[in-house]
């Protein structure tokens, strides 16, 4: 069976027996950057979500499942960020034991002003600093209002429970009001954003910013 180098060669369980002294301690940096992600994520959601009044069982579920998907999404960025070094020797050992090289794939930004992944310990350029605080400064204004005002009317209009009117303002106006400001960023500073986004992408991408 051919092998291929890929970056979760971490996860391949089957091939622990082979790993070298670097990919251990690589493989623990990953390990311990996850439990510690899952655990304080977990605690933060499963309070918030109680707090709303939900069973407790339900808080543990719906914590897990949300701690999960973003401890996975972002354990190697944040390893790399802890562990460099550690993370680096690791990957030239797993790609050297399949008779490979490193090659990381470009990775998308997304969101990038709100994303915390692959080259974040990049420094960022001063148009993406400035993206990124126009983006939030219009967005929360927006939000706040929202979250204050608009679960008791959503309560008297649609006569559904605090916790249900609390959830879908929190739902739709999250993103919504992010989005406005995403959108009123670039009317206002279209070259600034653009340049953002490239030197975004090539920071994920441990590439040299546009100058």
């Amino acid at each position: 069976m051919s092998v291929r180098w890929s970056k979760w060669w971490w996860l391949q369980i089957y091939s622990i027996p082979t790993w070298s002294a670097d990919q251990r301690r690589a493989a623990g940096a990953f390990g311990v950057t996850f439990l510690a992600t899952f655990l304080f994520m977990g605690l933060v959601f499963c309070y918030f979500i109680w707090r709303l009044q939900f069973t407790l069982n339900v808080a543990l579920i719906g914590s897990a499942a949300i701690s999960l998907f973003f401890a996975t999404r972002y354990v190697r960025g944040m390893a790399s960020d802890f562990f460099p070094d550690t993370v680096r020797k690791g990957d030239q050992a797993a790609a050297k034991r399949v008779g490979g090289t490193v090659i990381l794939p470009d990775e998308s930004p997304g969101l990038w002003w709100t994303d915390y992944g692959p080259g974040a310990n990049y420094k960022r350029s001063h148009e993406e600093t400035f993206t990124r605080n126009s983006i939030f400064l219009i967005a929360l204004p927006l939000l706040y209002p929202a979250i204050l005002y608009l679960p008791p009317l959503l309560m008297v209009w649609f006569d559904v429970s605090k916790r249900t009117s609390i959830l879908a303002t929190m739902v739709t106006m999250l993103p919504l009001s992010f989005f406005i400001g995403r959108k009123l960023t670039v009317w206002m500073w279209p070259d600034v954003v653009r340049r953002a986004d490239e030197n975004a992408f090539a920071r994920f991408n441990h590439r040299k910013p546009t100058p």
